[in-house]
Parts: structure tokens; C-alpha cells; sequence
């Protein structure tokens, strides 16, 4: 199989209104989502009612609505102190964003922490030559490549990219 022909570009505040977008809509967030998941949901709900704060096993109802204000708020000055932390890259196919990555380096680990992409680009291919420049980022003194996932889709991705799971969803893979 041919490489999907792709480019990545460093984020810029310009691209607040695009990375806000695949950020929001936790659709996009495709390591998270089955293939199933991703076609049900709704990229443009971001109404919440009372019922989406029902309190749970994890969080109270001000916990999750502090996280709804996190997500929905988020806003340019969020944007600018993530690219401070973080290596933020927008993925382009023909001249199109379509999706993002937010890279960190923590305690000797290559952390993927976001990879957001349009639905309509979840094709083998380009996820395997995605995953193999993300890789090729690593910073020479990281020790491991770790990536949360529970989607079947991201997780065979990464199983056949030599990563194993540690405690589900973390999966990680030794650098040599």
C-alpha cells in the first residue's frame, strides 16, 4: 500500500478556530471511539442538559460540569499556553486540516495525547504513516512512546505498530 500523501504543520494562534473545533467535538477524538461511536455521534452537540451531569462512580455533577466548562471553554489564551507545553501540529490532506496532534515529552516518555482527525480520514493507511512521523518526533532521551486508546480502530492501530497495553487504555511502546 502507497503512504497517504500528508503534511503536518506546527500550530499557530491562527489556527485556534479550526484546533477549537476537532478539540469540542469529542467526535473527532477517534483514539477514544469505536468505529460505531463515531458515526453515531452528533460533531455540532454541544448542549448539555441536567441529565449529562448525573453524578457517577468517578464524578460528582460539579466535576463533570468543571469538565464541560474546560472543554467548551476552552479558549484562545488555553490555545497559546497549550503551545507552550505542548507540540501541537495540524494535519493537512490536500490542502485541508483535518485533524490535530498535541505531543508531549513527560518523565523520559513520548506522550500522544491528542490525535483528533475527521472521520472521513480514518483510512489504514494514513493513520499508519501518521503514526510512523509521530513517532519519528520522539526526543532522542524518551524511553517509551505512550498513547491512551480505547477505540478498537486506535487500538489495532497501535498493536500492529508493536505497542502493547500496559493497564488498559494505556499503551506503550519501548524506544531502542
Amino acid at each position: 500500500m502507497a503512504n497517504q500523501a500528508f503534511q503536518l504543520r506546527k500550530a499557530t494562534t491562527d489556527d485556534f478556530s479550526i484546533f477549537y473545533n476537532f478539540h469540542v467535538h469529542h467526535c473527532y477524538h477517534w483514539l477514544f471511539h469505536d468505529e460505531i461511536a463515531i458515526e453515531e455521534d452528533n460533531p455540532f452537540d454541544t448542549e448539555t442538559s441536567e441529565d449529562d451531569f448525573e453524578d457517577n462512580y468517578f464524578f460528582s455533577r460539579e466535576d463533570l460540569n468543571r469538565i464541560h466548562q474546560e472543554i467548551v471553554g476552552f479558549n484562545i489564551h488555553d490555545f497559546e499556553k497549550h503551545q507552550k507545553w505542548y507540540r501541537i501540529f495540524m494535519i493537512i490532506v490536500d490542502g485541508n486540516v483535518v485533524g490535530y496532534v498535541k505531543l508531549e515529552n513527560y518523565c523520559r516518555k513520548f506522550i500522544i495525547r491528542e490525535w483528533t482527525m475527521h472521520f472521513e480520514y480514518l483510512k489504514p493507511e494514513l493513520l499508519d504513516a501518521l503514526l510512523k512521523k509521530f513517532e519519528s518526533l520522539t526526543p532522542i532521551k524518551s524511553k517509551a512512546i505512550q498513547v491512551i486508546a480505547m477505540g478498537k480502530v486506535a487500538e489495532e492501530l497501535l498493536i500492529r505498530h508493536g505497542y502493547s497495553g500496559k493497564i488498559k487504555p494505556f499503551f506503550e511502546k519501548q524506544i531502542l
